[in-house]
């Protein structure tokens, strides 16, 4: 899992600061937006990106520590939940490069978001890869799933589940 987890930590350090170059470039826009519209529209795209900034603020530390020593099962739990928001929100922020590709039309600007877009693009789909390793390592399943089992009236021993089970947001999301 060590080289899974550095790898995924690369990739989110360097998404981390591509989302703060693509912040930069929405801030003088939502500042001097010519209506309401264009205001609303790029202040909408510029807070989820900054909300994933406070997430990755999370994640970073999480996957250093996992580099740095072995995670007990509620840790391991915890990241894999982070990461699999961060899927999400990494192809989240693809379609935001996307849109802004369609209003930058300057050369500049333009080049750097087919850039941003492209990097993007293959971390999304290198992490869905990492992710769906990571999940077919996982033997154990998660306390949410066997106590939802439980509650459903499956009555099977976490031993004796199928092992296909794969852990999803829903199943590790933990208060």
């Amino acid at each position: 899992m060590n080289q899974a987890f550095s790898e995924l930590f690369t990739i989110f350090n360097r998404t981390k600061e591509d989302i703060e170059m693509f912040n930069s470039m929405l801030q003088p826009v939502v500042d001097h937006a010519k209506d309401e519209h264009e205001r609303l529209y790029f202040h909408h795209i510029l807070e989820e990106e900054e909300q994933r900034l406070e997430r990755l603020g999370v994640l970073l530390p999480m996957l250093k520590l996992s580099l740095d020593e072995d995670l007990s099962h509620r840790q391991l739990v915890q990241v894999l939940q982070e990461l699999n928001l961060e899927k999400f929100g990494l192809h989240n922020f693809r379609e935001h490069l996307d849109l802004a590709m369609f209003e930058f039309k300057d050369e500049e600007r333009q080049e750097l978001l087919k850039t941003t877009r492209e990097r993007t693009q293959a971390d999304y789909l290198r992490v869905k890869e990492l992710m769906t390793e990571l999940n077919n390592r996982i033997e154990d399943v998660s306390p949410v799933q066997v106590f939802t089992d439980l509650a459903v009236g499956s009555g099977s021993a976490p031993s004796e589940r199928k092992q296909g089970k794969k852990l999803t947001v829903g199943s590790l999301k933990m208060k």
